[in-house]
């Protein structure tokens, strides 16, 4: 685990395995507030179950809760230390509840939390990643995070399976978005899921827009989580600054 960096703001995404649940559920919330985040995006948040978790993330400074239209199906809750001015909507065609997106005007950040369907609905799949893609354009010149659990890897340097919308990642790049774990860690190879059938892949990951991509001091994957047995995911962490001098470029020829 890496301690907070003086300065930055601490961005935590998980999916957490449909909602948690009696035993793990607690501990879930444990284990985040130990990573000591600012922002917390969790994808197959259950509002039936969740209240333990809000509860746990007020009780540690995240007072500002906000939930996706999501029944008592999978959803996304975002927690966050500091008052979201607005939610960005989601675009026509893209399910609410897989969908949650704040602009912070204090910390001049938006946080943009998705969950993409999984390969078994390609056609719901690609219609999400083109609505998320719209709104990428949107945000191009403005500081967005875009987080979550994208179900979309490429295969070799991010996986062992090929997965649906592959391309459509090279598209947020060509719009300036960079990849925060990769410029992180170039070169290296580190899943963020492992299904039971040996399929595994970094299909969870976060994307800064050219607007916030200086900012950005490091990225990098808690893995604790899933080795405990808390979801079958890792976690993503990012630390960004309120403001600084540009990143040195690594080395990303060959990406894409």
């Amino acid at each position: 685990m890496q301690g907070p960096i003086s300065g930055c703001l601490r961005v935590v995404s998980w999916n957490i395995l449909q909602g948690g649940g009696a035993v793990r559920t607690p501990l879930i919330g444990l284990h985040l507030n130990s990573l000591c985040p600012q922002v917390v995006v969790l994808q197959e948040f259950r509002a039936a179950r969740g209240s333990m978790l809000r509860s746990q993330f007020a009780d540690s400074g995240l007072a500002y809760q906000h939930t996706s239209d999501a029944g008592d199906a999978n959803g996304l809750l975002l927690a966050s230390e500091s008052p979201p001015t607005s939610l960005i909507p989601a675009p026509s065609g893209v399910p609410g509840r897989r969908w949650l997106g704040a602009w912070f005007e204090k910390l001049d950040l938006a946080v943009l939390g998705v969950h993409v369907p999984d390969d078994t609905r390609p056609g719901d799949k690609s219609l999400f990643l083109h609505g998320l893609l719209d709104v990428a354009r949107t945000w191009c010149s403005r500081p967005l995070l875009i987080v979550g659990d994208l179900n979309t890897a490429r295969r070799g340097p991010d996986g062992s399976t090929r997965y649906g919308g592959e391309e459509l990642l090279g598209v947020l790049w060509s719009l300036g978005y960079r990849d925060c774990w990769r410029e992180s860690n170039p070169g290296r190879r580190d899943p963020t899921w492992e299904g039971h059938d040996g399929c595994s892949g970094r299909i969870d990951g976060a994307w800064a827009s050219p607007g916030v991509g200086a900012r950005v001091r490091g990225a990098w994957h808690d893995h604790a989580g899933r080795e405990r047995g808390l979801s079958d995911h890792s976690a993503v962490v990012v630390d960004v600054t309120a403001a600084g001098p540009a990143r040195r470029e690594p080395e990303l020829r060959g990406l894409f």
